[in-house]
């Protein structure tokens, strides 16, 4: 893996003009023309039913797109998995969302960046489960592939602490071939890692990011430095 020590990224959830032309960019970068699983569609390919109730995390270095990832958080018209793979009674009194999308620039694939010393993919889990556990979402869906022509991510998911649900299925919504498994996780678990396990990953995933630049919602500050994910466990327990 290239080491780029000093190349800084910042994360953010895409909200101007100007960033959803980056996400646009990255979807067409890597599912259009790299892998061919979407059509080009001719403006904001993202824009789909689960738009509205989307959030578009952002990875930008020196104003270059670099990662992306799509976090649909449950509504009226549901999750993108729930066309193949039926929820049912598992939505009943808890907060779903479904992480979509995971997209790294093919130049940012093999590299280390400040703050990302387990990669960019990792980096963008990170900043996606941060910015559940500030909107209190419960557990965390992805539709994962299983084959390895389509660069399969269970084993680093399994990791992580997703868990395979159901069966496999084919997702109609990318034309690509193989199949692929749901898989949650359970963002209560995920916080008893830091304690259970001796991996340093589980530390980092939950320790504060000063490039998360969505701490800050509306003037409010929503994580202070110094802070953990674990305190904002403890603040949505007791509030």
């Amino acid at each position: 893996m290239i080491n780029n020590g000093n190349e800084s990224v910042r994360y953010v959830v895409a909200g101007t003009p100007a960033e959803f032309e980056m996400v646009d960019q990255l979807w067409r970068e890597v599912y259009v023309e790299e892998r061919r699983w979407l059509p080009p569609e001719p403006k904001n390919i993202y824009a789909d039913k689960y738009h509205p109730h989307s959030a578009y995390l952002l990875a930008i270095k020196d104003e270059t797109p670099i990662g992306t990832m799509r976090i649909v958080l449950d509504s009226q018209v549901g999750l993108p998995i729930e066309q193949f793979f039926v929820l049912g009674p598992l939505k009943e009194s808890q907060k779903f969302a479904e992480s979509q999308r995971l997209i790294v620039s093919p130049t940012f694939r093999n590299r280390k960046v400040k703050g990302a010393p387990y990669g960019m993919w990792a980096a963008l889990i990170k900043a996606c489960v941060h910015y559940c556990f500030l909107h209190r979402v419960s557990y965390v869906l992805a539709d994962v592939f299983t084959d390895a022509a389509n660069l399969p991510m269970v084993e680093k998911f399994e990791r992580i602490g997703f868990h395979k649900i159901g069966c496999p299925f084919q997702d109609t919504e990318l034309d690509a071939p193989g199949s692929s498994i749901a898989m949650l996780l359970t963002l209560s678990q995920l916080l008893a890692r830091v304690y259970t396990s001796p991996s340093p990953f589980f530390e980092y995933l939950l320790q504060f990011d000063p490039a998360f630049a969505f701490y800050r919602t509306n003037g409010e500050i929503l994580l202070r430095e110094g802070a953990s994910i674990a305190d904002v466990q403890t603040m949505t327990v007791a509030s």
